[in-house]
Formats: structure tokens, sequence, C-alpha cells
């Protein structure tokens, strides 16, 4: 930040090394506001300083702000100026400096990756990153690379920011308004995007600053230009539950036909959010591991087999909060009984309460993982040593009745867990795998030494060895 006078000043926030990367939101306001009361470099700057040590977060720089006296980026901090020959003590911009006026705004807008932070003036005028590249057309105005931030001084705050989402993930977005009636800061919160995806802000600050419903959200969810929805919101925002978090496979039953060499699996879709689901409902399936072909998809999105659930909910094509879907099979051909795994997921419309005007199809989910065992399995137990007790994972590459029996070393059996029918799954979790307290059939606690685990499941038999170690 500079000053045009007798004398040129820099302000920056780094050290008597680095060179100028931003400018202190707060600091900037309430260092000229002082100087154009006072005229004195001097006494502007320690008050402003002051004022941004109370500050806890500043949002665009870090550290104690320096001085540059005469621009050959050699700064001083506001507790040593004293000491700087009275150089700086007695510059002054002269009479009327006509840098702000009464009404004048300072406004900071702060982005948290990913994405492309932009600001639009009334012009069409925009600084921030576009593609890639930066620009800086509004007057007044800076974008800074390393912190994504944009500054504007003095603003007229009527602007609108446009956050264009370059990844999947979720940002923050910080826009902070410095005036006469104070700090006025609105914030979003985790809000998840996607390559393309375009999310518009328009702050009424008037609205805002009497705790008013004062900002506009606009979601493009395609950057195909068409705002799908639009939400109002106070001085905090955060996005609905993402769909992903609200649906989940509710039954995958698992089976094997030998004579085709096909696996198939039949799956629900329940609804475990507050909000209900519209057509179109979609389960897309990707990422299989190794390359396994899906024989009956319903069709292709961007490349991946999905399978649409649209018919296949309530009577009114919607799914209601807590309603499961009707059976859909999803079927792998798999002759050589690979083992293999693929990520699931679902996109839907969300009805926001209204189901004629459903929102913008969320893409943007997080896909779940279910792996296919090719062959039966007994893994190691864990922990190993273990006390007292103890988890055993197992693989089934077909439904089965699943018994695990516990031995000493003396062969003498020790406790039985029937596990009764099982489907084809790997079952390596806490939840899943097997799991013994280590006591006997009595409920007496074993002693320390040497075990045997055997599994049995169909025709599948294999033991292992684990240790109880007090």
């Amino acid at each position: 930040m500079s000053i045009s006078s007798l004398n040129r000043v820099i302000v920056t926030a780094t050290n008597d090394d680095k060179e100028l990367n931003g400018v202190l939101n707060h600091f900037g306001y309430g260092f000229f506001k002082s100087l154009e009361k006072e005229n004195n470099v001097l006494s502007a700057f320690i008050k402003a300083n002051e004022l941004t040590l109370g500050i806890p977060y500043t949002g665009v720089i870090y550290g104690e702000p320096w001085l540059d006296d005469n621009g050959d980026h050699k700064g001083h901090p506001a507790k040593s100026l004293e000491d700087d020959d009275n150089f700086a003590a007695n510059m002054s911009i002269g009479k009327s400096s006509g840098l702000i006026s009464e009404t004048d705004l300072f406004t900071c807008v702060t982005l948290c990756s990913p994405g492309e932070l932009r600001v639009y003036d009334s012009d069409g005028q925009v600084t921030g990153l576009v593609n890639g590249v930066i620009k800086e057309e509004i007057p007044n105005s800076v974008y800074i690379t390393e912190s994504k931030d944009v500054i504007i001084f003095p603003s007229n705050n009527n602007y609108h920011y446009e956050v264009t989402g370059t990844d999947i993930g979720t940002y923050g977005l910080m826009i902070t308004s410095i005036g006469d009636n104070g700090t006025i800061t609105f914030n979003a919160l985790d809000i998840p995007t996607s390559p393309g995806e375009v999310h518009q802000f328009e702050v009424d600050w008037n609205t805002l600053s009497q705790g008013g419903q004062g900002v506009t959200v606009q979601i493009d969810s395609n950057g195909d230009g068409t705002f799908e929805e639009t939400i109002t919101t106070g001085s905090t925002f955060t996005m609905p539950s993402d769909v992903s978090a609200l649906v989940a496979v509710a039954n995958s039953n698992i089976l094997f036909d030998r004579r085709s060499g096909q696996y198939s699996m039949d799956m629900t879709i329940k609804n475990t959010s507050q909000e209900t689901l519209s057509s179109p409902i979609k389960l897309i399936i990707q990422n299989i591991k190794p390359s396994i072909s899906v024989v009956n998809a319903d069709g292709i999105d961007n490349g991946n087999p999905y399978f649409d659930y649209s018919g296949l909910v309530g009577t009114d094509n919607n799914l209601s909060p807590g309603e499961i879907s009707s059976v859909k099979r999803v079927i792998f051909s798999n002759p050589q009984r690979l083992r293999f795994s693929f990520d699931a997921k679902v996109i839907a419309v969300r009805s926001s309460g209204n189901p004629a005007a459903p929102s913008a199809i969320n893409n943007s989910i997080i896909p779940f993982t279910i792996t296919i065992p090719g062959q039966f399995a007994l893994l190691q137990s864990y922990p190993n040593p273990f006390n007292p007790e103890v988890w055993i994972p197992y693989e089934l590459a077909e439904p089965a009745d699943v018994v695990i029996s516990i031995y000493d070393t003396s062969g003498r059996l020790v406790r039985t867990l029937d596990l009764g029918h099982k489907e084809i799954d790997v079952y390596a979790t806490r939840d899943k795998s097997a799991y013994w307290d280590g006591r006997n059939e009595l409920g007496e606690q074993v002693s320390s030494g040497v075990y045997f685990y055997q599994i049995k499941a169909g025709d599948f038999v294999a033991t292992r060895k684990f240790v109880m170690l007090k």
C-alpha cells in the first residue's frame, strides 16, 4: 500500500529483507483513517498497528506490520519508529489528503482452497483468478496469489463474489467490509464443490449489519451458466449436508454364478437425510479394480456405468427421509474369480421440501468402496498378542454358514463362535470380524498362552494361531 506525497510511504507486513506481499485489511483502514485525521504518518501507523494486534485473524498478512518510509524495502516496526532519526515522525502528507471519505469502505475477500476466487463490479470488471490467469481490473484492487485474497480499497461494495471449483472438496470463504459502522464479516464454511461448479455471493451489508438475511447464494452445479439453486442466508453460511453423506447402500447381497462366472448383488438406496430426494436418482459404479465389466448398466455417466433408481422410489418418484428404494440388481462379469473392488456413489436431486422445484443435482459426492473376495481366507487376528479381546477377520467367496472354534495347544476346544449364515464379503473391520472376549464356554477368562482359531465356512477350513498375553 503506498501514498503519493512529498515522500513515499510503503506499509508491509514482513521484515527488513522482504518485499511488499499484501495489504492488511484492518491495518490499512485504520492507517488511512488516522492519517486523514491527524496528518502524521508515525501516529497513524502506530494506531493502526494497535488496531491490527487486537484482531485475532487479519485474513491477509501474518506477522507484525512494518513501515518503509522511503521505498527502499527496509522497514521498521511500529515500536522502533521513534528511533528512526525522527524521519517518520516528521512526515505528513499535507493538508486535506482526501484519501478516504466518511462513507468509503475497505473490502477484503479470502478463499480457502480449492477453487478460483473472483470479484466482479457493476461494470463487469473482475479482480481475481480467472482460468489460472490473475486479473486486477477493478480500480484500487489487488489479487494476492499466495493467500487467495482480493482486496479493494476504497470500495463501494457494489460487487458480487464468485468461487469456481477446480477440484472435488470443500472450501471456506470470508468477505470482510470495514467502514464507519465497524467491521462486518460474512463466512461461508465447508462448502462442497467440484470442478467447474460456480457459486456466486451477493451481500447486502446494511441488512447483514442488522442481523438479517443479507446474503444471496446462487449455485451453478455444472458450470453451464444456469444457476439451479438460490439460497438466502445471514452472516454464516453452510451448505446442507452433501447427498453422499445422506445416501447409503442399504443392502448388497452378493451371489456368484459358477456357470456364467458372474457376480450379482441386489442393491437398494436409503435416504438417511431429513430432505426429500427427487428423480433422477442414480447409483454410479466407478474405479473398478482390476478391470471387471458391468454387464447390465442402464447407461454411462462420464465413462462410468450407472443404474437409474428413478422408478424405484415411492409412488411419486420421490425418496422421502428414511425411505428405502426398491431393489436394483448389479451384475459383474468375473469368470476368473479375481478379487476386485469398486466405488459406488449416488447422485440425486434435493427437493428442498418442494418436489415441484428441485434443487441442483449434487454430483460432488464421496463414494464408498465395496471389495469382493475371489477366494475364501482366514486372516491374522488383531491385536496379536491380545488381552483379553481379539478380532478375527475372514473373507468369504461364497455365502456360507460360518463357525469359528478356539483350541488350546493340547487340542482341547475352548470356545465356539457360531456366526450364522454370512454373505460374500470381506469381514475385516471390527464391526464385521468375529469377536472373542478371551473367555471359555463357562465364561471364565483363559490363561496366557498360545491358542489356535479355526474357521469352517462351507467346504472351506483354515486354522491360524494367536497369543493371549496378560
